[in-house]
């Protein structure tokens, strides 16, 4: 990552991606290497499953957390709608 907004921040990035995964707007080459990745996110956070719940379980999100995140993302997608505005992703 060169981007300095992820530097000493090495949890934000994961966390984008966590939540572009939640509302389906994550790129095909980030899941792809989020996949990838899977394994050593395992070893490095110490929980298992898929790289999704590895990195919510890793900063103590909510079981409804990802549900609670899709909803804010329609609701403002609707709003953005009827505003004749884009919602930024």
């Amino acid at each position: 990552m060169t981007n300095p907004r992820y530097h000493g921040k090495p949890l934000l990035r994961l966390l984008e991606l966590y939540v572009l995964h939640v509302i389906g707007e994550i790129s095909a080459d980030d899941a792809e290497r989020m996949v990838a990745m899977t394994p050593k996110l395992r070893e490095i956070y110490g929980h298992s499953g898929e790289w999704p719940e590895i990195i919510a379980a890793s900063v103590e999100l909510p079981q409804e957390a990802s549900s609670d995140i899709r909803g804010m993302w329609e609701r403002n997608q609707r709003i953005a709608r009827a505003n004749d505005m884009a919602a930024p992703c």
